[in-house]
């Protein structure tokens, strides 16, 4: 079975009655049934690229719940060592079922699927870090949402914005927004007022975070973004832990990095490389991208 190729294409959401349902045992399968293909590589690495294959034909084709589905169940099970199925692969793969949920118009769920991303800590290992870092990213847009809600209710209240959001402080819990975004900084907020319209308060804002930037904090901005479609290719350097690999990002004549595992050049993070160099995992801060070796480096 190729290694790209694990299953046929995904049939358009409007070719499927009752949701994702009918697919899920066929997806499921395409991802658990690990057939001699995958012996040179951990059963782990196998399952997550079969995985990615469903995952690249869905952001193509829309079927967002029905990956997101496969993800969650290939996330509760556990390979013949008793550990996760997809192994260290397990955060990466909760950020790409969260997305596809977010995509979906599932937010609560998106959120969920984020927060288990998370490291709690400082990770030893760099995919892990990388996931974390990503999921963060994805949960300060979301918690923005929360922001955007109490400042839309102080304005009915008081026709105006507040000043700053301390005012929130003092609001209960169960309605205070979150005051700081999931890398810990307070929101970047600031009052605008309109350049020909003179008005008696606040009648607009900018709202967002240091570390996602500007342009795509707001949810609606980041709903827009797709995968990149970078050309990155990698050669491995040694056999030595942590993994060091040349990575060419752009294709020929593209820039060329020698990174280890958890550094970054070219605005991407080198997160993994599999153990049998089929493979590297880099991240964009936002989305996942895998390389190839110089022959095959495609996204």
């Amino acid at each position: 079975m190729p290694l790209f190729a694990a299953t046929r294409p995904l049939p358009p959401a409007s070719a499927r009655r009752g949701g994702p349902a009918p697919l899920l045992p066929l997806l499921l399968a395409a991802v658990l049934f690990l057939t001699a293909r995958g012996a040179d590589a951990a059963p782990h690495e196998e399952a997550f690229l079969r995985l990615w294959t469903l995952h690249r034909q869905a952001a193509a084709t829309s079927n967002h719940l029905a990956v997101a589905e496969v993800c969650r169940e290939a996330a509760r099970r556990t390979g013949a060592d008793a550990g996760p199925l997809l192994g260290r692969y397990l955060p990466a793969a909760r950020t790409i079922e969260a997305w596809h949920l977010l995509q979906a118009g599932r937010a609560t769920e998106s959120a969920a699927a984020y927060e288990a991303a998370l490291a709690g800590g400082m990770p030893a290992d760099p995919l892990r870090g990388a996931a974390d870092a990503m999921a963060r990213r994805w949960l300060s847009r979301l918690d923005r949402e929360q922001v955007v809600a109490a400042l839309a209710a102080h304005y009915r209240e008081q026709v105006a914005f507040p000043p700053v959001l301390a005012v929130f402080e003092a609001w209960p819990a169960a309605r205070r927004p979150p005051l700081r975004d999931r890398q810990g900084d307070a929101w970047i907020y600031q009052l605008q007022a309109f350049r020909r319209l003179k008005l008696d308060g606040a009648q607009r804002y900018i709202l967002y975070s240091r570390s996602v930037g500007r342009e795509t904090t707001a949810l609606t901005a980041a709903l827009a973004l797709r995968p990149p479609a970078t050309v990155v290719s990698f050669v491995r350097r040694g056999a030595g832990s942590p993994a060091v690999a040349e990575i060419r990002i752009g294709g020929t004549g593209g820039r060329t990095a020698v990174l280890q595992e958890g550094t970054r050049a070219g605005g991407l993070v080198f997160a993994a490389i599999d153990g049998a160099g089929r493979f590297a995992l880099c991240s964009d801060d936002d989305f996942w991208l895998i390389a190839l070796p110089p022959e095959g480096g495609r996204r």
